[in-house]
């Protein structure tokens, strides 16, 4: 297994650089709430990509006290880029790997599910 996920991860990059995964990944509107439960509106809808069943925000979104996931949206670029670079920076090497687990004070089995997670939200559409 340890030698099959970094060859995974490399073909995956090398498919992600010839097709865009807009059409297939999942994206959604977020709700925020403040403490007393009445929502927090903004100005336009804050979208999330769902990446292995959670919704990632990227910092994005109004200081709230909870939030929950609303309906689908169609996901803007710049935020697939967000997990573009993610996984570009954390995920084609065992080293990268190793080096964001040390950074985020995790065990290497978080990083490569999360890879893994990545790898599935940003994987092309089916023919």
């Amino acid at each position: 297994m340890r030698f099959i996920l970094p060859v995974v991860i490399v073909l995956a990059g090398a498919i992600f650089a010839l097709a865009s995964p807009a059409e297939a990944a999942q994206c959604v509107t977020m709700i925020f709430f403040d403490q007393d439960g009445a929502v927090i509106s903004t100005p336009q809808p804050v979208i999330a990509v769902m990446i292995g069943g959670q919704p990632s925000l990227n910092g994005a979104g109004p200081p709230h006290f909870s939030k929950k996931v609303g309906g689908p949206a169609p996901c803007p670029e710049k935020a697939l880029e967000k997990v573009r670079e993610l996984f570009n920076d954390s995920c084609p090497s065992e080293e990268r790997r190793k080096q964001a687990a040390k950074e985020h004070k995790v065990d290497i089995a978080v990083i490569n599910k999360g890879c893994a997670n990545m790898m599935e939200t940003l994987r092309p559409p089916a023919p």
